[in-house]
């Protein structure tokens, strides 16, 4: 499958590898290579057409497929799905394992996240295309969106420990 950075179940990958590639790439100036393996990470974290993006979503709570998972994240019957999905129009996390074919497959994985998000910056700045540096700029904002819902969880968990306690 051109633009994804194969592991050895031909066609698919995490999204570790993926960001890798592209973090690879871009110090290597591989912009052709980038530019595909930037294609495949946005159409992952976009998910399904015709639907919010989801693919960073959590999918945790159910054994609904992928797609319905994301419909429900947005229809408010999963709200708590929908702290990663809320992500800057136009630039996604996709969910860890590439291509989602499954609920497993769904939820982010931030240290391939900041890769990704650096090949982004790296391939904006090889082309001096302004479109791309809208889209590595609208990608950082993402990744923190992301990294705040995180922390924000982490938080209420830790706070809801001590009160137990």
């Amino acid at each position: 499958m051109n633009g994804i950075a194969v592991r050895t179940e031909p066609g698919t990958t995490v999204t570790e590898g993926q960001a890798y590639a592209m973090l690879l790439a871009g110090m290597q100036r591989d912009t052709a290579t980038l530019k595909a393996l930037t294609v495949a990470w946005q159409a992952n974290g976009q998910a399904f057409g015709g639907q919010h993006a989801c693919g960073g979503c959590c999918g945790e709570g159910g054994w609904d497929p992928p797609r319905e998972v994301c419909a429900h994240a947005w229809q408010g019957r999963r709200p708590h799905h929908r702290g990663l999905c809320g992500t800057v129009p136009g630039a996604y996390m996709p969910g860890w394992r590439m291509p989602m074919a499954d609920v497993g497959s769904m939820g982010s994985a931030t240290d391939a996240d900041e890769d990704a998000v650096s090949g982004i910056i790296y391939l904006a700045e090889l082309t001096g295309d302004d479109g791309l540096r809208n889209y590595a700029l609208m990608s950082i904002a993402a990744f923190v969106n992301e990294v705040r819902w995180l922390i924000a969880m982490i938080a209420m968990l830790v706070a809801g420990m001590h009160m137990r306690s």
